[in-house]
């Protein structure tokens, strides 16, 4: 860079002679190159004049952190732009050569450090676009990110300029902390801050498990594989406790629903079931009372059956689906399910060979 200079003559009257003195002036630059925030300014002052002294003050200037300050020779500190914008420092140079004089200003400009104003947490539903803006109260800064890989997120590690638009997948059940590393840069300065978004779940109900019908007055424990959700029904033949307790109300065909819910909305997980209004009398058929009875009820493997005499015994599903039947010819017989029955309650049906006939209620929980 060129720098004109002004050059002034002192005129003394020395014999009767007129004596000339040049006044000193600065040969170095008066306007050296911008420093970044928190970096030292480092000048040292020169001029074709020899023997010329330099002594110099700084006022103090809003925004610059620095109280006022002044030194002589080479300026050596370091400078805080406490704001967010650009601040031109000035020295003020007083130069000394002999009994001349001379004062001169040096200009730097100390550049701001680029800091983020757009929020530093944000928050996204797994499987949904992110969208980030990143923003400044410094004009002009540019952005840069990387986002590295991080456990629980199903995405590879990327970078990328400026602002954010990708979709992450969160495949867990719990919250997944992601961090976006961002460098600011303005005019060769450069910070560096760290945005983190969260990536929620997906919500997801599970799997429900319990039995498939009751009779009505009874009560059947279900389950979900997930926890923290509701229970209930859909069609209110049955109704389902806090903790997964159903209770039977009226015959009908019902569904058991448990919900979960989360900030990314709820998933609902269903079971269908059957409300039976069950028979647990004996008939009274061509006046004669059947005597039948089952034990242990409920079995978690075979029943013993007691009967009055000889007949047939079949076992229905609480939908009237035959499941099996069986020959009865003494009064105390071993009854197995198929080894493919689902847990639930069943009806068994003995008619008599005298004409008997009698209703019973099976309660079913294989190991």
């Amino acid at each position: 860079m060129k720098h004109l200079f002004r050059t002034f003559l002192i005129l003394f009257l020395v014999g009767g002679s007129l004596v000339s003195i040049a006044q000193p002036t600065l040969s170095s630059t008066l306007t050296p190159p911008p420093i970044c925030n928190h970096t030292s300014f480092d000048y040292t002052p020169t001029s074709a004049t020899p023997g010329t002294t330099f002594d110099w003050t700084r006022p103090f200037i809003p925004g610059i952190a620095n109280p006022a300050g002044a030194g002589s020779g080479d300026i050596h500190e370091v400078l805080n732009n406490s704001s967010n914008v650009l601040i031109t420092v000035v020295y003020v140079f007083t130069l000394t050569a002999g009994s001349s004089t001379n004062v001169q200003n040096v200009s730097v400009e100390v550049e701001p450090t680029p800091v983020l104003n757009s929020p530093l947490s944000i928050s996204v539903c797994s499987g949904a676009i992110l969208n980030y803006m990143p923003s400044s109260l410094t004009p002009g800064v540019a952005y840069m990110w990387t986002r590295d890989f991080v456990a629980g997120i199903s995405n590879p590690p990327t970078t990328g300029l400026g602002h954010i638009s990708e979709t992450l997948t969160n495949p867990g059940s719990t919250p997944v902390v992601v961090p976006y590393h961002y460098n600011l840069l303005i005019a060769g300065c450069t910070d560096t801050q760290t945005v983190f978004a969260t990536v929620n779940p997906l919500p997801d109900a599970g799997t429900v498990t319990g039995v498939l019908g009751m009779c009505t007055g009874d009560t059947a424990r279900y389950h979900s594989t997930i926890s923290g959700g509701t229970w209930g029904t859909l069609h209110g033949f049955a109704s389902v406790s806090t903790s997964g307790l159903a209770t039977g109300l009226s015959a009908g065909a019902d569904t058991v629903i448990y919900i979960v819910s989360n900030e990314c909305g709820a998933d609902t997980s269903r079971k269908a079931i059957q409300v039976t209004h069950c028979v647990t009398i004996v008939d009274r058929v061509n006046a004669n009372f059947a005597i039948a009875s089952v034990y242990p009820n409920p079995s978690s493997g075979s029943f013993t059956l007691k009967t009055s005499g000889n007949g047939r015994f079949t076992v229905s599903s609480l939908t009237g689906k035959i499941v099996a039947e069986y020959s009865v010819t003494k009064k105390v017989s071993t009854i197995s399910l198929p080894a493919d029955a689902a847990p639930g309650i069943y009806m068994g049906r003995f008619n008599g060979d005298d004409g008997t006939l009698a209703i019973l209620k099976l309660i079913y929980n294989p190991r």
